[in-house]
């Protein structure tokens, strides 16, 4: 078995510059992965492959340039801490609103200047960080509303 990692739980490529595609089978069968850390990467898209990790209860892609996420997120169904935060988007990727156990997002210091009210179906989210981005007080307050057991931080800058 070439390329196979099994029993992993925590995987941190923080700081790695090669592009996801260039091995995408270096990971096929890390099946009970838990934790990946892909931050600071400088990347620019996330493989579809990432939905094979349908174990992983946190996802770091903070510090990169991304500005989409690939619909397959969506198959991350035990995610439970997501950060997003100091990439590129302009907007919030639909998929995002799909993972139902979801606690913790952290979209701080990208490009938001509004988050759409399907957030509302993050029955679950304890925690969301907006600070950096061009969020009004009127948004935030909006956010409150759709979102009364969620804590709600930053945005006002």
């Amino acid at each position: 078995m070439k390329n196979v990692i099994l029993g992993l739980s925590l995987l941190t490529l923080m700081g790695c510059k090669r592009s996801w595609s260039a091995e995408p089978s270096l990971l096929v069968k890390a099946d009970q992965l838990k934790s990946l850390d892909l931050s600071d990467g400088a990347w620019q898209r996330v493989s579809s492959d990432i939905a094979q990790f349908d174990q992983l209860k946190k996802l770091n892609l903070a510090e990169n340039e991304l500005e989409d996420l690939p619909d397959d997120i969506t198959k991350l169904q035990a995610l439970k801490k997501l950060d997003l935060s100091n990439n590129q988007f302009e907007e919030l990727p639909p998929s995002i609103f799909q993972l139902k156990n979801l606690k913790e997002l952290d979209l701080r210091h990208n490009r938001l200047d509004k988050i759409p009210k399907e957030i509302a179906q993050l029955k679950k989210l304890q925690n969301l960080y907006l600070g950096g981005n061009a969020i009004s007080a009127a948004e935030r307050q909006e956010l409150r509303g759709y979102l009364p057991k969620t804590q709600v931080v930053g945005g006002e800058e």
